[in-house]
C-alpha cells in the first residue's frame, strides 16, 4: 500500500496551493441537433438534421483555487501545437 500524504510530507514542507493550475478543455460541434424530440401525445415530431460537417469551438483554461486565471477560445479541436501555444503565450 502506498503511505499516506501525512507520512510523505512530514517532515517537508507542505506546498501552497497558489501555485497549482488545472488545465480544463471543452469544446462544442455547431452542427450538433438532438437525437430525440418532444411533442403532444400522438403528434410526430419534426426536425432538421444538418448534413454537412460543422465548425468546432473549442476552449481550454486555467483554474486555480481562486477562480479561472487564463481562457482562450480557439477554432477547431486541440492539438499539441494549440496547446504549446496556451502554455507560452496565454498562460
Amino acid at each position: 500500500m502506498y503511505p499516506s500524504c501525512g507520512a510523505i510530507n512530514s517532515d517537508k514542507e507542505v506546498a501552497s496551493t497558489q501555485h497549482l493550475f488545472f488545465i480544463d478543455e471543452r469544446g462544442a460541434n455547431l452542427n450538433h441537433s438532438p437525437r430525440y424530440g418532444r411533442s403532444l401525445t400522438n403528434e410526430r415530431a419534426y426536425d432538421d438534421r444538418p448534413v454537412a460537417k460543422g465548425e468546432r469551438i473549442s476552449m481550454v483554461s486555467a483554474l486555480t483555487t481562486s477562480g479561472m486565471s487564463a481562457a482562450f477560445n480557439y477554432q477547431g479541436t486541440m492539438t499539441g501545437g494549440v496547446f504549446l501555444y496556451f502554455l507560452r503565450y496565454v498562460l
